[in-house]
Order: C-alpha cells, then sequence, then structure tokens
C-alpha cells in the first residue's frame, strides 16, 4: 500500500505509526520511540538496536578492563560505566533522531520533486503534442489557402486571357470593319466618278 493510500493517522512521521519492517514495533504494536515515527528500516539495521549492541560491548570490554586490572569490580566502577553508557545512550539518541528525522524529510522532499517532475513531463508531453496539433491544423490551412489562391490566380490568369483575346479580336474586328468602310468609300467614291463620267 502506498503512503499516500493508508489512512492518515497511520502515516509515517504520525504516533501511531508501526513500521512493518520492525520486529520490535510489531511485537509491540506500537513504536517503541518517537524516532520510529519516522523510520521504515528493518529491526536488524535499527540505529537504536545497534546503540544497544555497541552499549553492551562497550559495557562488557568496561568491565572485562576493571576486572583485568583491579581483580574486582566495584560499586563505583559500575556507577561510571553506568553514568558513561548513559551519556552515550543520550547524546547517541538525540543525533540519531535528527538524523533519522532528517532523512525523513529528504525522503517526503524526494517524493515531492518526483510527482513535480512526473506532473511536469505529462505537461510538456501534453503541451507538445497540442502544439503538434496545432501545427499539423495550420499546415493544413496554409495549404488549403494556397490550394485557394492557386486556383484563383489560374481563373484570373483565364479571366485575363479570354478579355485579352476578347480585346484583340474586337481590335482585328474594327480594323477589318475600318478596310470594309475603306472599301465601302472607294466604291462609292469610284461609283460617283463613274456616274459623273458617265453623264
Amino acid at each position: 500500500m502506498e503512503e499516500s493510500e493508508k489512512p492518515l493517522s497511520k502515516r509515517i512521521g504520525q504516533p501511531d505509526y508501526v513500521n512493518e519492517n520492525c520486529w520490535l514495533a510489531m511485537t509491540l504494536g506500537y513504536p517503541p520511540a518517537k524516532r520510529c515515527w519516522y523510520c521504515e528500516l528493518k529491526f536488524r539495521h535499527c540505529p537504536f538496536t545497534q546503540y544497544l549492541g555497541m552499549s553492551l560491548v562497550l559495557t562488557l570490554a568496561s568491565f572485562s578492563i576493571l576486572y583485568l586490572s583491579s581483580g574486582k569490580i566495584t560499586r563505583a566502577d559500575v556507577f561510571v560505566v553506568f553514568v558513561l553508557v548513559l551519556s552515550y545512550g543520550y547524546f547517541s539518541t538525540i543525533s540519531t533522531e535528527k538524523i533519522i528525522e532528517a532523512n525523513f524529510a529528504e525522503r517526503k522532499i524526494r517524493i515531492a520533486l518526483e510527482k513535480t517532475k512526473s506532473s511536469l513531463e505529462d505537461n510538456v508531453a501534453q503541451r507538445t503534442k497540442e502544439l503538434r496539433e496545432m501545427t499539423q491544423t495550420l499546415e493544413q490551412q496554409v495549404k488549403d489557402r494556397t490550394k485557394e489562391l492557386q486556383e484563383k490566380v489560374e481563373e484570373s490568369e483565364r479571366i485575363n486571357r479570354l478579355a485579352v483575346g476578347r480585346e484583340l479580336r474586337m481590335i482585328e474586328l474594327k480594323e477589318k470593319i475600318k478596310k470594309l468602310e475603306q472599301n465601302l468609300s472607294d466604291e462609292q467614291q469610284k461609283n460617283q466618278r463613274s456616274k459623273i463620267s458617265i453623264d
């Protein structure tokens, strides 16, 4: 189950969160310490477990050294070792909690960044698709307009050819009419001369 799908009270960082990877937390049914609210580590990787192991080793080593050096362990020796272990535990616990909380904060930021990155990639892909479609639409419109303009140019050229042909034909006809009028005029003059010469 993803973190976002868990009920709010069961999510990591909440007081009643129980790490399913931790044997101790699962056995107890609750997080044994505040730092466990943020932890998803297995029990063997738990900093607290490592602290307990180190404390045990240091305690046994201290008692062994004290016993070997003086042949006995006094109450003062036990008290000193106890104070040292508690001091080590206190500072270890504080630093461990800070590290675990910092890791949790980093993890949340990384998840948010991944979601943002994914969202941005989706937006870029969507916008790219829209731009491609828009480009195709514009290219088609340009093709359609070019075709319309080409058709209009061809129509204009055809009309122009017809008009020029008509004008040329009219000029030709006018010249013929002029020639015919000239011929007619010449004929009439001839006829009049011949009429005058006959008279």
